[in-house]
């Protein structure tokens, strides 16, 4: 997922890790490349069930049932536990 109005994007692992890239610009071989820049563990002992942009948040649901609403820097902005549907 690209993260609106940055150079920034999202990608997660079943594991319930959020990689969030950014983009680097390598002069030495006039490229640009993207780069991992921070690994977030969103649901620690889970799997990840769900991921995606709302908004300016970035949301993740897990199989623990908890869903998390983060900013586009990872800091936590709301945090629901044990939602059953």
């Amino acid at each position: 997922h690209l993260l609106p109005g940055t150079a920034r994007a999202i990608s997660a692992t079943t594991d319930g890790d959020v990689i969030l890239w950014d983009q680097v610009i390598l002069p030495e071989v006039s490229s640009q490349d993207r780069r991992a820049i921070k690994v977030v563990k969103t649901h620690p002992g889970a799997s990840l069930s769900y991921v995606s942009i709302l908004d300016e948040f970035i949301v993740t649901a897990g199989s623990d049932g908890h869903v998390r609403f983060f900013d586009f820097e990872f800091r936590v902005v709301a945090w629901f536990e044990d939602l059953d549907a």
